[in-house]
């Protein structure tokens, strides 16, 4: 049970504001920001989050460590506070894909490379805020928080630029950025940006938040900050909200131009830590072998394996093993559906491997760099026929 099943009769009740009988103490981790161990007092806001989940910290009572709680299916929207129902089944699949990811990392190969998450009871009170005593007692997703901070809490802290750049240019461990690349790839994965990428003092990175992966979001086949020609990752380089998109169309067409401001976080890139800047097929061995187990399989096996109560999801792992092993990673990248709609499609940009900061502190390509200048894309409609026709990833005896 993921959502209550007698709201209207404790609606009926007094509101009680202190829960003695609750085995969940639920804090708002909105309230303030939270303090980077280890980053000389840097601090950083979590997102709330674009889904209806509601976001908490949360405990066990009597107990001392802190994990991050989602709560589905509250009966009021977060965004605006009124009435909403509860769209259970979407919700538990998404419970479903989230832990299988986790299992996915660790048979590939990558274990600890996203939060531990399980389904577990809360029973709690709402702490503050307009609905604040009111009574949680059914399931949620409960995960490990994430050591460090976010990339876009490095990117957003003033005062934050000298720590962001030896973390990005010296520290960052690159083996986890191949390894997350190529999982965002075999996934699907919709929703990498970088409020969702970790960092700690060492460089050791964490990925939170894949409930929109293998087929969640409609006409999406990857929109991550680490895959070229995906949306994410050329509004890093292009910056649509600033001043950065404006400086390059006006000065990288003169004669003689070499380079402009750029943000860090383009050194997160694959193409930079591997020969000639291309994968192919030469995967890191867990992966490889992680891939060729699923492609061996039938979509009902990997249903089994990981979960899955519909085709989707280990359809969409299986063509991607197949194609990722036979293409290799550039082709599938290019080629291996689910396929796009356009408002996720850019051009590939060129990579930037490295940054130096200039005598103002701004950052910028250490070699001569130049972005492909493409216009936004995110109000482009989907194009109604292509929408309409079902993309078939396997065989149904597959």
């Amino acid at each position: 049970m993921i959502g209550p099943l007698d709201h209207e009769a404790k609606q009926r009740l007094p509101n009680c504001t202190r829960c003695t009988g609750c085995s969940t103490v639920l804090t708002d981790m909105h309230a303030a920001p939270v303090v980077a161990e280890g980053l000389e007092g840097l601090a950083f806001m979590h997102g709330k989050g674009a889904t209806n989940g509601w976001l908490f910290f949360g405990k066990v009572a009597g107990g001392t460590r802190r994990f991050i709680v989602k709560v589905y299916c509250m009966p009021y929207s977060k965004a605006h506070g009124r009435p909403q129902e509860c769209a259970n089944e979407v919700y538990t699949e998404r419970m479903r894909l989230m832990m299988a990811q986790v299992r996915l990392a660790d048979e590939c190969g990558a274990p600890g490379i996203t939060p531990r998450v399980w389904v577990a009871p809360v029973e709690a009170i709402i702490p503050n805020g307009t609905f604040r005593g009111y009574h949680v007692r059914w399931h949620g997703l409960w995960m490990e928080e994430a050591p460090g901070i976010t990339l876009h809490g490095l990117h957003t802290t003033r005062g934050a630029e000298n720590a962001m750049y030896e973390l990005l240019t010296k520290k960052m461990n690159k083996t986890q950025v191949i390894q997350q690349t190529v999982l965002d790839l075999l996934t699907a994965q919709c929703d990498r940006h970088s409020e969702n990428v970790f960092i700690t003092p060492a460089g050791d990175l964490t990925f939170i938040d894949n409930d929109r992966a293998l087929g969640v979001v409609t006409r999406c086949g990857g929109d991550s900050m680490l895959l070229p020609g995906n949306r994410y990752h050329t509004q890093l380089r292009l910056g649509y909200w600033g001043p950065t998109m404006q400086y390059y169309k006006a000065h990288a067409g003169k004669p003689n131009f070499c380079t402009g401001p750029i943000d860090m976080r383009v050194v997160m890139d694959y193409r930079c830590y591997v020969p000639g800047g291309k994968i192919g097929v030469d995967y890191p061995p867990g992966l490889k072998s992680c891939m060729e187990a699923l492609a061996r399989h039938k979509t009902p096996d990997i249903m089994r394996r990981y979960g899955f109560s519909s085709r989707k999801p280990a359809e969409i792992l299986l063509r991607r093993s197949r194609d990722m092993l036979t293409m290799g990673f550039e082709g599938a990248l290019a080629h291996s559906p689910p396929r796009s709609a356009a408002r996720y499609v850019y051009e590939a940009q060129p990579p930037c491997c490295g940054i130096v900061l200039d005598m103002r502190g701004t950052p910028r390509c250490a070699q001569c760099w130049k972005p492909i200048i493409e216009a936004q894309k995110d109000s482009v409609k989907d194009n109604s026929t292509a929408a309409r026709v079902k993309e078939v990833l396997v065989r149904e005896d597959e």
